[in-house]
């Protein structure tokens, strides 16, 4: 087997007149804050010369390699242009699962050379092991989250078992700094599960201001690694964010159905190269989706869904809507069928459920921003369930922000913070009161502080009170009035009748 780094093609007649295996690593010339250390890996097998098999995207980083110099010139420089092993200098790392499905499926003799070759560290991490002090290693080899969530379950090649603490649910720290915040949010996001309690949803939850949905789009980056999409002044900005542990999720998916989320928007043709993605209401040059583009991205996803996500489609789509199903949707003329029997609720929430059935796999990560945007109360509640469903069908996990005690209400208070403001410095808290299952006035009043506000209906009923009994007072609401008015009403009249 022999390895040629070459930009663009390999010419077609040494390609004919080859007598082993080739592989080709073509540069890439993606960035991590200044490191250039990406590859395209294709195949070309002797028993065939026509056939090119793209493997997929790698990155290989040279021991004190700089962040002003390309992986390419370390190579050019140790005349490593051809090779049939890397030196012990340079390692190397796939970006996603997908690549190592690829490379196995070449056989395993195929498999073998090439990971031996390429001194790969997810079949030798003790090797990589002496490149992890690295500057390049963090910040360019497992940078993606993927390849991150890779490197973190690797084999040991001489016990051949992963880490034993894998499978553990998530548990991580991390640190964002705000512009306009004079502290740091610290937060600490533990998933542990405890006795039987639901622990998919982490959420966190505030007033508006305090700095929950540019939490979120900062902790999508810092997570995911990131893509090309931010300008060079952002970077530099979400480097200082810090996390205690990568490597838990394989993929970042970032959800919002408001016009106002801080999700970076993935630039076109980066799925190979990073391991995030996005889904909401913004869509090319950041421009709003119109309700026929949200149409058509509903029904062409369903369509290309595989026949077994097509399947988890279907039976999820009866917390929807019961007049719409899967052959409306995927049908010639699914685009009129969703319009026409869906509400505009309806279609945010298909359009959360054919992005989340075709993003997720084992270990994804959802941050969802505000869930409750566009949606009817009894429509949010559905939702919490498809996503609570979803999420355990894929082993998997979410963030949400939101301001709705309906979110709240179910998740437990051990996977809930609140975040607070005192003047520009964030303060995070645990909450006093267990939110499950909780009533929705013992929430907010929790949470929120709605007894600050109860004074605009209190004054309404005293001043109606001042020449009316309460039973007149709820005779004028054509004796609607439920049992916490009705009980208010009384109190309001004993405390003037005393006074």
């Amino acid at each position: 087997m022999r390895f040629i780094v070459r930009t663009g093609k390999l010419p077609a007649v040494a390609l004919k007149l080859k007598t082993i295996d080739i592989v080709h690593l073509r540069p890439d010339n993606w960035n991590d804050y200044g490191f250039i250390t990406g590859f395209q890996v294709t195949f070309y097998p002797q028993s065939n010369a026509d056939k090119a098999i793209e493997i997929g995207f790698i990155k290989i980083l040279k021991k004190s390699q700089e962040s002003a110099e390309s992986t390419l010139e370390c190579l050019q420089k140790d005349n490593l242009l051809e090779f049939e092993k890397l030196s012990e200098a340079y390692c190397s790392l796939g970006q996603s699962e997908e690549f190592y499905t690829r490379l196995a499926e070449q056989g395993d003799e195929f498999y073998n050379r090439y990971v031996l070759a390429m001194n790969d560290v997810f079949e030798n991490p003790i090797l990589g092991h002496a490149f992890e002090k690295e500057v390049g290693f963090n910040t360019s080899l497992i940078r993606n989250s993927a390849a991150a969530a890779l490197y973190a379950n690797a084999k040991s090649p001489i016990t051949n078992v992963s880490d034993p603490d894998r499978n553990k649910e998530p548990y991580f720290t991390t640190s964002i700094k705000l512009p306009e915040a004079t502290s740091p949010h610290n937060i600490t996001f533990d998933f542990q599960k405890k006795a039987l309690l639901p622990n998919r949803m982490f959420v966190l939850v505030g007033k508006n201001g305090v700095g929950k949905t540019q939490v979120l789009g900062r902790l999508a980056f810092l997570i995911s690694g990131g893509g090309k999409s931010v300008s060079v002044e952002k970077e530099a900005i979400y480097k200082e964010d810090q996390i205690s542990s990568r490597g838990f999720f394989k993929n970042v998916i970032a959800f919002s159905f408001s016009a106002f989320d801080d999700f970076e928007i993935p630039l076109e043709n980066e799925d190979s190269r990073t391991s995030y993605r996005y889904w909401g209401l913004r869509g090319d040059k950041n421009k709003l989706l119109t309700t026929d583009q949200l149409t058509s991205r509903i029904y062409n996803t369903a369509r290309n869904l595989p026949e077994d996500r097509k399947q988890i489609l279907e039976t999820y789509l009866q917390y929807i809507t019961s007049n719409l199903s899967l052959s409306d949707i995927t049908k010639h003329g699914g685009r009129k069928e969703i319009k026409e029997k869906t509400s505009a609720g309806q279609r945010m929430m298909l359009a959360t459920l054919t992005g989340l059935v075709s993003f997720l796999k084992d270990k994804s990560l959802l941050l969802f921003d505000e869930p409750e945007t566009h949606l009817h109360p009894s429509l949010l509640s559905n939702l919490m369930s498809v996503i609570n469903g979803l999420l355990e069908e894929f082993n998997s996990y979410a963030i949400i922000s939101t301001h709705s005690p309906i979110v709240l209400q179910q998740v437990p208070s051990k996977y809930i913070k609140v975040i607070r403001r005192m003047e520009n410095m964030p303060i995070i808290s645990d909450l006093s009161i267990e939110t499950f299952g909780e009533n929705y006035a013992e929430i907010s009043q929790e949470v929120f502080d709605v007894n600050d506000y109860d004074r605009d209906y209190n004054d309404v009923f005293i001043d109606m009170l001042k020449d009316n009994s309460p039973d007149e007072v709820i005779s004028m609401f054509s004796n609607r009035l439920g049992i916490s008015a009705r009980v208010l009403l009384q109190s309001l009249h004993s405390l003037e009748k005393n006074y």
